[in-house]
């Protein structure tokens, strides 16, 4: 056991008893750390941007408010784009090491106008996006979502395509079962 120095009395103001003496620890031989790549430290933060889509088209005539609200024209979108690369934007996704100014384009669901519209801008301005889609609308081939040729284009062209779930049921207050 090793015991701790009690503190050191006070005899006068100003003036201390030194502490008593204790036994000193004897260090215990450990494994030697196997050599690992030297880390690099992260910064404290970083300002990443991530902008979120989820149409890149026109809204129909009889289009709910949803709809309306999600909605970009390509024509604003490729606006934005070209605005992004003229301001020096580079778009970003997983497992990469940040520019100066990363950006990270996202865009929900796997409407066809992912494929239709975005894909193609993307590739104009170099830019990369990525795509959450929702699987049981590609498997049921819903004609307003991408199918799975789309996707591997996508994915080959450099774009990422993460999950957005498998049917996009609303999760709240599902239990762990269902989930």
């Amino acid at each position: 056991a090793v015991s701790w120095p009690a503190p050191a009395a006070t005899l006068q103001q100003g003036t201390t008893r030194p502490p008593a003496p204790t036994k000193t620890p004897t260090p215990r031989p450990s494994a030697t750390p196997k050599p690992t790549a030297t880390p690099v430290p992260l910064p404290a933060s970083v300002q990443l941007p991530v902008l979120m889509y989820h149409y890149i088209s026109v809204p129909p005539a009889k289009a709910d408010k949803y709809r309306l609200d999600l909605s970009v024209t390509p024509e604003d979108f490729e606006a934005q784009l070209k605005y992004l690369k003229e301001s020096g934007f580079t778009t970003v996704s997983k497992g990469k090491v940040l520019p100066e100014k990363p950006i990270v384009l996202t865009f929900d669901d796997g409407h066809r106008d992912a494929y239709t519209h975005a894909f193609p801008l993307l590739k104009k301005y170099s830019m990369k996006g990525t795509f959450f889609i929702v699987t049981d609308f590609i498997n049921y081939k819903d004609p307003q979502y991408l199918t799975w040729e789309m996707v591997k284009e996508m994915s080959r062209a450099g774009m990422s395509i993460e999950s957005h779930s498998r049917t996009h049921k609303d999760m709240r207050k599902r239990n762990n079962a269902f989930l």
